[in-house]
């Protein structure tokens, strides 16, 4: 699975890239304003800026259901002393943490749209967060260069034919984009609304969520 992996990560093209290097950028900016901040990584397994990330925290949680993900992400954070990664479901995250605990919390590179249900995953992050909710997101409208990238691969994938832009891949799994509005419906239904949008490079989007 590592070696299938990186060959996936190394194949990014260049849109993906320069998301990457935008969603590390900003979230780092956004994040190194708060002290003593106690931070929450939802799928942090494929989080390329983990380690900065976990750096400038007092305390770092990552979750992930992958085992893959959850090697990968101990053996990022080897040494980090204030750094905790755990195997945990994020439809079950209220039941392992108490009711704001967490200052902030944060879902990189996409993985809302790898979870399933998103209102319900949405509503179980804000219940463990008394701060933000920062989400990175892959944007509606791009989805010939998130085929292209399979096909380079040289991987079978499918398009599912579900109104939103859902690629399934045996590879990743199922991995979906989202409109603003979308983000906007998610954060209602959770009593949570959007304090701001920030675009990431071509492709994507960050949405910066807050209670009501």
């Amino acid at each position: 699975m590592e070696r299938i992996l990186g060959l996936a990560i190394n194949k990014y093209p260049q849109e993906y890239k320069d998301y990457i290097k935008e969603e590390g950028k900003v979230v780092l900016e956004l994040l190194s304003k708060d002290k003593d901040i106690k931070l929450l990584d939802v799928g942090c397994g494929s989080n390329m800026n983990i380690e900065n990330i976990a750096k400038i925290t007092k305390e770092f949680v990552g979750i992930d259901l992958d085992d893959s993900m959850v090697y990968e992400a101990k053996d990022k954070l080897e040494g980090n002393k204030r750094a905790k990664i755990v195997k945990l479901d994020v439809h079950k995250l209220s039941e392992s943490y108490k009711k704001n605990y967490f200052n902030t919390s944060i879902a990189m590179w996409n993985a809302l749209g790898s979870m399933g249900d998103e209102v319900h995953w949405l509503g179980e992050v804000a219940k463990v967060t008394k701060g933000r909710i920062i989400l990175s997101l892959v944007e509606k409208g791009h989805l010939e260069i998130r085929q292209k990238y399979y096909e380079d691969l040289n991987s079978t994938y499918l398009v599912m034919n579900d109104g939103k832009e859902t690629i399934f891949s045996p590879i990743w799994g199922y991995s979906r984009a989202f409109s603003k509005e979308d983000i906007e419906a998610y954060a209602k239904a959770c009593k949570l609304k959007v304090e701001k949008f920030i675009p990431l490079a071509k492709i994507g989007f960050l949405a910066i969520l807050v209670k009501k």
